[in-house]
Order: C-alpha cells, then structure tokens, then sequence
C-alpha cells in the first residue's frame, strides 16, 4: 500500500487531468497528496550562448518570478484539495525536472501522473518525463491517460460528497 500520492505539475491542462484519480485514491485510501512543481533549469538553455550575455540580474527576476507564479498555483491546488478533506502540501524545486521529481518520491509513495496521448507508431510513446519517471523510479508511478474523464476540472465538492471514478 502507499501512504502519500506525489503529483508533479507544471501548470498545464495536461497535469491536471491527473486529479480525478488523485481525488479518488486519496479519499478511497485517507492518504496525503504532495504536488512537486519544479522550476525546470534546463529551459535556460534555449538561450545558447546568449545565455552568458544575459544579465545575471535578469535571469534572478526571471527564476524570481517563475517561483512565485508557481507558488500561487500550488496553493490554489491545495486549498481546491483540501476542500475535498484532503490533507495536502506542496513543495517547489529547482534543477532538472526528472532527477527532481526522482529525487523527491520516497519509500510507500505513489507517484501519479499524467501523459501525453499519440497515435499510430507514436502510441506507446509517453513523453520523455513520464518514460523516465516509469523507467528510473523507485515507487509504483500510476500514468493518467489524457481524456481519461469528459474534463480535466474537479468539481466543486459538496457537503457530504465524495468523488468517485
């Protein structure tokens, strides 16, 4: 069994399509749900070799920024959970997305998430951060296909309600 469900997101739609079976796993089996958002370095790499020309001073308010756009969407995730009586928290990285995502599961996790949908030959193609989240992790990793559900919004709980796939 797990004791904690770990979802990275990164703001997308995509990510979020995940939450049904995140609500439904943590209110069927009472365990903790921990969002990981990570600040993806890498992405400073399109820059090339401007990168060098950029001002220090600029690349500190862009990762300034990009940490307190994700601060707020992790809260907003955690008080749309927590209505559900969920108990959760949330934490931010900073480095490579899947060496920190990798990094941060432990022990009785379970990390859920969602993939891209292809078709034809692309089909068993996941994207390249869930292939190396089900190929290098060390806790069970549930992957949420996309249109599982009509949407990717969680309802507004009411008294008494319980979400149920």
């Amino acid at each position: 069994m797990f004791s904690r469900i770990v979802v990275p997101v990164d703001g997308s739609a995509l990510a979020e399509q995940a939450f049904p079976q995140v609500v439904s796993l943590a209110t069927t089996f009472d365990v903790p749900v921990a969002f990981v958002r990570v600040i993806d370095i890498s992405r400073l790499q399109m820059y090339g070799h401007n990168l060098l020309e950029m001002a220090v001073e600029r690349i500190h308010h862009a990762l300034a920024e990009e940490r307190r756009s994700a601060l707020d969407y992790l809260d907003r995730l955690k008080s749309k959970f927590s209505e559900y009586g969920i108990t959760v928290s949330s934490t931010l990285l900073q480095g490579f997305v899947n060496e920190a995502i990798l990094g941060y599961v432990s022990g009785d996790d379970l990390l859920v998430l969602a993939s891209r949908a292809h078709s034809g030959l692309d089909r068993a193609h996941l994207g390249s951060t869930a292939s190396a989240l089900i190929q290098y992790s060390s806790v069970p990793v549930l992957v949420v296909p996309p249109r599982a559900f009509s949407t990717h919004s969680i309802p507004t709980p009411r008294s008494g309600d319980r979400f149920v796939t």
